[in-house]
């Protein structure tokens, strides 16, 4: 509920659910759900600007992942933090965050792998590499489309629209906006 209020833009809503659910796990002594609290605020934290603070969560949440065994929230961590890093221009960074993301969890959802994909398409067009940009986003956005997450649609379909017109795709460009 908290990433959909989060998407939905009512932060202070969606502030309000996390912490609720995770004091509720602490106490009643429910481990497993805290990485994904943490990852869910840092994906707060992210959208509200405070990147920082969404910084500190993915920390966090990694720490408990690693106590915990419950690493799949690990994705959208670090698909957030490697954008946080190519938005302050630190290459290197981002590429590691992005790296780790790709090598760390092959078998993840549609849900879980669109912010990391994101994050390397953006990176691959920071370097260079339109054609690999494009071909990753749009395949994030076909898998998407195939599964009916549509709440993602305005994730990564403003970049995706600009890499296929800078690649001469008007046709996929405009599938895109018409979605």
């Amino acid at each position: 509920r908290g990433f959909i209020l989060v998407a939905l833009d009512r932060l202070d809503e969606a502030r309000t659910t996390i912490e609720t659910g995770r004091r509720f796990s602490e106490e009643h002594g429910i481990r497993w759900p805290l990485a994904s609290y943490h990852a869910v605020r840092a994906f707060e934290r992210f959208i509200a600007g405070h990147w920082d603070d969404a910084i500190a969560e993915i920390e966090a949440g990694a720490g408990l992942a690693s106590e915990t065994g419950h690493s799949y929230s690990l994705v959208l961590g670090r698909g957030l933090l490697a954008l946080i890093r190519l938005h302050r221009n630190d290459l290197p960074g981002a590429r590691d965050a992005a790296g780790v993301t790709a090598g760390q969890l092959p078998d993840v959802s549609p849900r879980q792998g669109n912010w990391s994909a994101w994050a390397q398409a953006l990176l691959l067009e920071a370097e260079g590499e339109l054609a690999q940009a494009l071909a990753i986003l749009g395949g994030c956005w076909d898998r998407c489309a195939s599964c009916g997450l549509v709440r993602e649609y305005p994730v990564i379909g403003a970049d995706l629209v600009r890499l296929a017109l800078a690649a001469d795709d008007p046709g996929r460009a405009r599938d895109v906006t018409a979605a």
